[in-house]
């Protein structure tokens, strides 16, 4: 059986995401800013970076893997991996944490550097997680996704350009079918940012840069066979996850007025040794946008009902905005 036939069953471990990991604000399709954009350090004014969640926020976001994959130093296959979001603010906590509901529907074209063979997945993915405004989780082990978790994380007090801090944060990656791991296999890191400056993209929306790198090293604690984990024979089998490391390098472009990330882009690599001595490597390109948003309770969508009221000719009809949503009221109703 060839390298591929065995490996085939691998998924990719790393999608943004930004998806990053973080769920990314909504932009218009196409509003993504370009690399050529001037970056602004001077005259930039000090401010808090935070996530700053509505109630009734809704959104699509694509996300897109471009990675090799590696079997013993050898190149097994070629991946581009599509992962598509939508998600929604249930609900939002005194303290601004936002608790969301999303679907991560993924699908993955393989090609084999042996013989060019093609090989397609696709898997789907429900989660629940709150996310406090400083971009921590909270999430129950029973969902997979996100991957990564608690990246970014601001600091409490305002930042200006040049400056950094570091967070802790970590990567959770269903092993399920390679490696039988039925809950996510995570791995920690410690993240350094840094703040880069601004940039200004077509539709003069401004964005913070922030420069997101982090390693990984986690060796996994040894299967207690005494204990029942799993037998020694399928623990061999099994070839399971010894030493996991790698690194990560992301841009994210971060809407501070909407409080969430607009899009980023990231180069990673992954390297995971089996207790059995298999070596597999990760390595490519990342990036995500937002391309549809819809948020019930803000002032555009105010005025355009607003506007169709009036259009409509419709008298004693107002149209307010509160915490909880926009409010309808009709006065002076006859039957």
């Amino acid at each position: 059986m060839s390298a591929f036939s065995i490996d085939k069953k691998i998924r990719c471990f790393i999608w943004c995401a930004f998806v990053s990991g973080a769920l990314l604000f909504p932009q218009a399709a196409g509003s993504k800013t370009s690399e050529s954009e001037t970056l602004i350090r001077q005259g930039v004014p000090p401010e808090i970076l935070s996530f700053k969640y509505k109630k009734g926020d809704s959104y699509r976001t694509l996300s897109k893997v471009h990675e090799d994959v590696f079997v013993n130093s050898k190149k097994n296959h070629h991946a581009e991996i599509v992962t598509r979001i939508s998600a929604k603010i249930v609900d939002v906590h005194t303290d601004g944490g936002g608790v969301c509901e999303a679907t991560f529907m993924s699908s993955e074209d393989s090609t084999s550097s042996a013989n060019g063979a093609h090989f397609s997945w696709g898997d789907e993915y429900k989660s629940v997680f709150t996310r406090s405004a400083r971009g921590i989780y909270a999430i129950a082990d029973i969902y997979f996704m996100p991957v990564v978790r608690d990246c970014p994380i601001f600091p409490e007090t305002s930042v200006k350009p040049g400056d950094t801090w570091s967070a802790e944060g970590h990567e959770a990656h269903d092993l399920r079918r390679t490696f039988a791991l039925q809950k996510p296999f995570t791995v920690p890191f410690t993240a350094s940012y840094g703040y880069k400056g601004i940039v200004k993209n077509s539709d003069g929306r401004i964005f913070n840069v922030i420069d997101v790198q982090y390693n990984l090293y986690f060796e996994s604690p040894k299967i207690n066979v005494r204990q029942g984990d799993v037998s020694a024979r399928t623990a061999e089998l099994l070839n399971r996850p010894k030493i996991t490391m790698g690194h990560s390098h992301q841009t994210l472009y971060w809407d501070n007025e909407r409080g969430e990330i607009d899009h980023y882009h990231e180069n990673f690599k992954i390297v995971i040794e089996t207790y059995y001595g298999d070596t597999f490597t990760f390595q490519g390109t990342a990036e995500a946008e937002v391309t549809e948003f819809e948020r019930v309770n803000d002032d555009s969508t105010m005025k355009k009902i607003q506007d169709s009221v009036a259009e409509l000719g419709l008298e004693d009809v107002s149209v307010k905005k509160g915490e909880k949503g926009l409010t309808i009221s009709l006065e002076k109703i006859q039957f």
